[in-house]
């Protein structure tokens, strides 16, 4: 529609000049409207100012704070990652893996020892 120069008959999302038309008299939405709406709904999690008024604009809306939120438990996970490492230094499993560990016993054969051999972990 907006290819032909036609304007739609109603709006998909409400932005609050357009609610107000006292305020600002034939307002249209720019590109820098869209997008700071983009930019609070990522941040908000939720619609802040513009409402969606279409199903298609409610169905973009969550998509993007779903990924947003995705994003950020991502980027939260592996901060406490690497704080985990930092503080605690590297796991157990990291620094005896690949190493040997001998047990010698003085004399082979009595209960409870396991004479001169090597133990690979």
């Amino acid at each position: 529609m907006r290819a032909c120069g036609l304007r739609p008959q109603y709006p998909r999302l409400a932005f609050p000049e357009q609610l107000n038309p006292v305020v600002a008299p034939g307002w249209r939405p720019q590109f820098f409207d869209c997008l700071y709406h983009g930019f609070t709904n990522a941040t908000a999690f939720s619609p802040t100012d513009v409402m969606p008024l279409a199903r298609w604009a409610r169905a973009a809306m969550t998509i993007q704070a779903t990924g947003s939120l995705a994003v950020l438990g991502l980027v939260i996970a592996r901060a406490v990652n690497i704080l985990q490492l930092t503080a605690f230094g590297p796991r157990v499993s990291d620094s005896v893996a690949g190493c040997e560990h001998r047990a010698s016993v003085t004399e082979p054969g009595q209960p409870g020892t396991l004479g001169d051999e090597t133990i690979s972990l």
